[in-house]
């Protein structure tokens, strides 16, 4: 039973569930963005290997030869939330978050 709980958990079902929680959703350069990661562990144990955030912008491109402009999306920066680590089935964590925008 438990070979067929990490097939399927493998491939999405029983696995263990991320969520990310941000204490507000508008920052500035220069200020700090919190918020937590709360991880639930499915049907079996799971090695997580890394949890990243992306602080990504949208900014407007616009063409020098006509009025034409597009919408594009910049990654400003990469944060590691966590090293790798094992998440029991059914168990909790809740992994604080702190990240400063650069200027």
């Amino acid at each position: 039973m438990s070979i067929f709980k990490k097939v399927l958990a493998s491939v999405g079902i029983g696995a263990a569930k991320i969520d990310t929680y941000l204490y507000t959703t508008d920052t500035i350069p220069g200020a700090t963005l919190k918020g937590e990661v709360y991880v639930v562990g499915g049907d079996v144990a799971q090695n997580i290997e890394q949890i990243y955030f992306y602080v990504v912008t949208k900014y407007k491109r616009e063409s020098r030869n006509s009025s034409f402009h597009s919408y594009e999306e910049c990654k400003l920066l990469k944060h590691q939330v966590t090293q790798r680590f094992t998440i029991k089935p059914q168990e909790e964590k809740f992994i604080p978050v702190a990240i400063e925008i650069p200027y």
